[in-house]
């Protein structure tokens, strides 16, 4: 069986922003300093937890934040396995 995806690219985190955490408990983190290594890339997040602050800034795993991603207006095809479901390109 064929199916259609849509290919999306990660937004970058910006500094002042809030995002929601991977948490159980859904908190919203708010980045106040992005940490970079001489490549640009991002190594540490910190900022302050939503409902939190008297914790103050306090630094996040940055696998630990929803990125919010971008639809790249390309649109792919899969096959699907009719037993496992497993989705694969071709």
């Amino acid at each position: 069986m064929k199916k259609l995806h849509q290919q999306h690219i990660p937004i970058p985190f910006e500094v002042g922003k809030t995002y929601k955490t991977k948490f159980a408990t859904g908190e919203w983190f708010t980045i106040t300093k992005l940490d970079k290594n001489k490549y640009d890339e991002v190594i540490g997040i910190w900022g302050i937890y939503g409902k939190h602050h008297e914790l103050g800034v306090c630094p996040i795993g940055i696998d630990r934040l929803i990125q919010p991603m971008e639809f790249t207006g390309v649109e792919f095809e899969v096959t699907v396995c009719p037993n496992c479901k497993h989705e694969f390109k071709e």
